[in-house]
């Protein structure tokens, strides 16, 4: 089952079709494995979340928009499965440490390909390989989602250095190769979660207490969105995005949210509400953009409610101490809230499986830590 495991975690960077055909012989070697935990389910917080977003949303495409075709069921029905195969077979009783180095070794091995594409094609003819991954790719995943495959790869890596599984020396190479795949990749959004990351990782070197600042980290996201709302605040977003197309976007949705708050005006139906909105000569009604951000694409399907619901899960992690796993736990929320702000990462395949795979990998490693694993920190 490690196997399967390991190869999965791998092909997460890969093109979709890869990383399904791995996921369907995970789900057949976990049928072979199965061990039953009836406690995990009745003692699960994180199910009954997922049973409310469930019921939820199936009440409220009844009600308000009719339409079943939402990437919010395969959500739930990837956050179940992968429930599924952490606390109901044999996966318990495997060291995850080796799975998390395979997806770190995918996302170098497709970062690689890619960019061996361009220097292969136009190296020394091109001005320079700045956002050059959509032109020259092999491997089949959207920029921004690799970005945060890199920040996350990085953090895991980090981790594993802390946890002596992996020998500090490749952390400099690691880095030094990150920073022309960030560049590669053109993912503003990635750069910015990477100088995060980096930040909350010098903070929790020089001190032990640092997960108290994390809840005003976490609350920046909110903070730009806000800040958004002034002219200053666009016309710097502007120069960073390159174009105009997701502040237009952030203006109609804003005011399509402001009108139905609570309940959205039902999942599903966010495309069409937006299309209505938009001007039919823009570059997102043509192109029928989504939201360009999570928050809103939920908001205006199914309201605060189911932003609510679906956050929440984030932040069902356990801190205890001042153990290297924490760092794990606040990266990774971390990444996501900030990823959120600038693009609709649930709607695609490479953002279902991270959220969805990565949640209850890490929830599995935060219930199964053992307390000897945990260094207390006595000023805390």
């Amino acid at each position: 089952m490690e196997a399967a495991l390991c190869l999965f975690a791998f092909s997460l960077s890969f093109a979709p079709h890869w990383s399904s055909k791995a996921l369907i012989l995970l789900v057949v070697v976990s049928i072979f494995n199965l061990n039953i935990d009836k406690n995990a389910w009745l003692k699960a917080l994180e199910l009954k979340i997922l049973a409310g977003i469930l019921v939820y949303a199936i009440l409220n495409i009844l009600l308000l928009s009719g339409n079943m075709d939402t990437p919010l069921f395969k959500l739930v029905g990837l956050m179940l499965l992968f429930f599924l195969i952490v606390t109901q077979t044999a996966y318990k009783r495997i060291d995850p440490y080796n799975m998390l180095l395979f997806f770190v070794l995918g996302v170098f091995a497709a970062g690689i390909i890619n960019f061996t594409e361009y220097l292969v094609n136009e190296a020394g003819s091109a001005p320079g390989f700045y956002n050059m991954w959509k032109q020259y790719s092999i491997i089949d995943i959207d920029k921004i989602y690799y970005a945060v495959y890199i920040d996350m790869a990085y953090l895991i890596l980090l981790f594993l250095i802390f946890k002596k599984r992996v020998k500090s020396v490749v952390l400099i190479p690691v880095f030094l190769l990150s920073l022309p795949l960030m560049v590669y990749c053109g993912s503003v959004g990635g750069m910015l979660v990477f100088v995060v990351l980096n930040a909350l990782i010098g903070a929790s070197l020089l001190w032990h207490s640092y997960t108290k600042i994390v809840p005003y980290i976490w609350a920046i996201p909110l903070l730009i969105m806000a800040a958004l709302y002034l002219k200053p605040s666009q016309s710097i977003f502007e120069k960073l995005d390159g174009e105009g197309s997701r502040i237009r976007n952030y203006n109609i949705n804003r005011e399509i949210i402001f009108d139905k708050p609570i309940f959205g005006y039902g999942i599903g139906k966010e495309l069409e509400t937006m299309q209505d909105a938009r001007e039919e000569k823009s570059w997102e009604y043509i192109n029928k953009y989504n939201a360009h951000n999570q928050y809103f694409q939920y908001a205006i399907g199914g309201g605060i409610v189911l932003v609510v619901g679906v956050i929440s899960l984030l932040l069902l992690f356990r801190i205890r101490g001042t153990a290297p796993e924490n760092l794990l736990y606040v990266g990774f929320v971390t990444t996501l809230l900030f990823i959120f702000v600038v693009e609709s990462f649930l709607e695609r395949h490479h953002g279902l499986m991270f959220f969805s795979f990565f949640l209850n990998v890490l929830w599995g490693i935060n219930k199964q830590r053992p307390k000897c694993d945990i260094v207390e920190n006595p000023k805390a």
